[in-house]
């Protein structure tokens, strides 16, 4: 069993890898895509969101500050891609918690067939970003 089995209610497996002579070897996450149909709200475990809609669905950020202190919350961010193609006529809406924002907007939309955006925490805890 790895370090991050232990963690309640986590899919998230890890496997140890060599992070050269300062680090060592350490314990590193192994994240799995997450496919969606519908509504969806990130688990803290979560970082790719691969939208398969056929309707309108709206994707919910976690708390910003539970997702920033887990070990596992994957240093990337959290990357929603429209996969099915129909987000033009389908938008995904990705929605922070309450109190928090998107590049200072209260939503961002995908509206662009197979587009896809990476969300980012801001270090601050301001809110979160895109690149």
């Amino acid at each position: 069993m790895n370090v991050l089995d232990n963690i309640k209610g986590s899919p998230v497996r890890s496997e140890r890898v060599y992070a050269g002579p300062s680090l060592g070897w350490i314990e590193a996450p192994i994240y799995q895509d997450t496919i969606i149909t519908g509504d969806h709200t990130v688990q803290p475990w979560q970082s790719v969101i691969l939208c398969n809609l056929s309707a309108p669905a709206t994707v919910t950020l976690p708390n910003l500050t539970t997702w920033l202190n887990q070990g596992y919350s994957g240093w990337g961010g959290i990357f929603v891609k429209d996969v099915a193609g129909n987000a033009g006529a389908n938008n995904v809406t990705i929605s922070p918690v309450a109190g928090a924002t998107i590049n200072g907007l209260a939503t961002y939309t995908i509206a662009a067939n197979r587009a896809g955006i990476l969300i980012r925490p801001r270090s601050d805890y301001a809110g979160w970003y895109t690149l």
